[in-house]
This record gives C-alpha cells, structure tokens and sequence, in this order.
C-alpha cells in the first residue's frame, strides 16, 4: 500500500480523529516517531521537543515515504 494511501486509512480510523494532547478535532500534524496525530498547536510543542524525541510532519504537504 502507498504510504499516502496507508495514512489516509490511518486518518479515518475513529481514535485518529482527534489529538493525541488535547483532544482538538482538526488534525494536520503527526509524530513519525510516536505514529500519533495531533493539532497545529500540539505539533508546534512537539517540534520544540527536538527530531530524536518526536518526529513530526505535516499531513498533507509533506512528503511521506516507507521505511523498511
């Protein structure tokens, strides 16, 4: 499955609808490193927290790619 297609079916699953932090409803962020979806605000603390801790990309306009 292409990774787009995988994090599209990842989105529509009920406990990805919300964020990971604080429960906010309008996704647009995930942590590579932790597999979690979260909000603009969220993402913001966890790109603060440096890439070795969490990972983190935007959904739509980064480019995503898997690992093996």
């Amino acid at each position: 499955m292409a990774a787009s297609r995988q994090l599209c079916h990842l989105q529509s699953q009920p406990r990805n609808k919300i964020c990971v932090d604080c429960a906010q409803k309008n996704l647009q962020w995930a942590s590579v490193s932790y597999g979690i979806f979260m909000c603009l605000e969220c993402s913001g603390k966890h790109h603060g927290l440096d890439v070795y801790i969490s990972f983190v990309r935007y959904v739509t306009m980064d480019s995503w790619f898997r690992w093996r």
